[in-house]
């Protein structure tokens, strides 16, 4: 069977898709292919919808998968990280992506009497 795709309604600007192997042979326990999604930084935030179309021996199936592009991920922050003493820390802000986001300490220490939250703020003052 050949695999091909088509968006359905508007096509993603500066995105590309792929299907490995483009080409499958059918058996009882099913065949596996993959759908990779490329989006570049200029590729618009949104839902798009891609149809793959199994095509072979007069028979032709088709599935639709949904593919959402977020807006880039950024992260940010006011704090001057040192940590000064008696004085709070600002919050990591983020924006884009997908989901809420979650912070945690991966190395290093936070200044004495300082937590850091997993919504991105920080608890208590440098001591």
């Amino acid at each position: 069977m050949t695999l091909t795709h088509q968006y359905q309604g508007t096509a993603p600007a500066n995105a590309s898709v792929s299907i490995t192997p483009d080409t499958v042979t059918p058996t009882a326990s099913g065949v596996a292919a993959t759908v990779s999604f490329t989006a570049s930084a200029t590729t618009a935030a949104g839902s798009y919808t891609l149809r793959v179309t199994a095509t072979g021996g007069g028979l032709t199936k088709t599935a639709d998968i949904q593919i959402t592009v977020a807006n880039p991920f950024t992260l940010s922050t006011n704090a001057t990280m040192s940590g000064v003493k008696d004085q709070a820390l600002a919050p990591i802000t983020t924006t884009g992506g997908i989901g809420t986001p979650t912070f945690s300490l991966v190395s290093g220490t936070l200044p004495s009497g300082v937590t850091l939250n997993s919504d991105g703020s920080f608890s208590g003052t440098a001591t």
